[in-house]
């Protein structure tokens, strides 16, 4: 349950597997999954096809969807499946950046009092298929220092540009995922002292770190640039589309510095 966490409407007690999905506009929403022995498929919407009132599929049909597959559970009962023949059980980390991924390896036979890196998810158990195997994984951005610097200009000076994201990028926001799962991030070869950072003509105040920082998408079409100091200068500049629902103002309208 990576997407809802481990507490959830449908982290169940039992073996299972499932998927929510939420049409365009939040219309209807529905819940399909299978346990052991059954296979179970949930809508939720208005009979006329009108929209429902901010109702996804994580509120609307995994409610019933959990419940349905309790009750089944409980009148015919079944034991967790066997994992497919040849496949490699190994228990994993997450951490939030690839240093701390090169640390993490490197003290995996260290002992409890050994320092650990930044654990950004529980560890558990996973299933690969063979020569697949990987016991670290980085679920945070990259660090800052692995920025890659663009080449000098004639007079020795670095031009600032735009790392992330890429021009062209196309977004589509999830209505089942939260806002501040969604940031969009932010990342330049700039320093505080050549540039500033404008999104459709207007410049972006209050960050601590203009090499990379997190912004909340929201419907629509957006203009990234890096500018000079007096903002005359436009050093790099990208274009990007974002899709999907539009979120409470209260959940969007702050920028986050990591």
């Amino acid at each position: 349950m990576l997407t809802f966490g481990t507490d959830s409407q449908l982290a169940t007690r039992f073996w299972s597997a499932v998927k929510t999905g939420t049409s365009k506009d939040m219309r209807d929403n529905w819940a399909i999954g299978y346990t052991p022995n059954f296979t179970i498929g949930v809508w939720v919407g208005n009979a006329d096809g009108s929209p429902m009132q901010d109702v996804s599929g994580i509120s609307g049909a995994a409610p019933v969807w959990a419940s349905i597959a309790a009750l089944m559970h409980q009148i015919d009962p079944a034991p967790t499946p066997r994992p497919p023949h040849g496949l490699v059980r190994l228990a994993v980390q997450y951490v939030q950046s690839d240093s701390e991924r090169e640390h993490a390896s490197s003290t995996v036979a260290t002992t409890a009092t050994s320092a650990q890196p930044r654990l950004v998810e529980s560890g558990r158990d996973e299933w690969f298929i063979p020569g697949t195997e990987q016991s670290v994984f980085v679920l945070g951005p990259s660090d800052p220092a692995e920025l890659t610097t663009p080449p000098a200009t004639a007079s020795g000076s670095a031009t600032p540009r735009i790392s992330q994201p890429l021009d062209g990028t196309i977004l589509a926001l999830d209505p089942d995922i939260p806002p501040a799962n969604q940031m969009l991030r932010i990342a330049s070869t700039a320093t505080a002292e050549t540039s500033h950072w404008w999104v459709n003509n207007t410049r972006v105040t209050g960050l601590r770190n203009t090499r990379f920082w997190y912004w909340p998408p929201q419907p629509g079409s957006y203009t990234f640039e890096l500018r000079s100091a007096d903002g005359r200068t436009v050093f790099d500049q990208v274009h990007i589309e974002v899709r999907g629902a539009q979120w409470a103002a209260s959940a969007s309208t702050n920028t986050h510095n990591p």
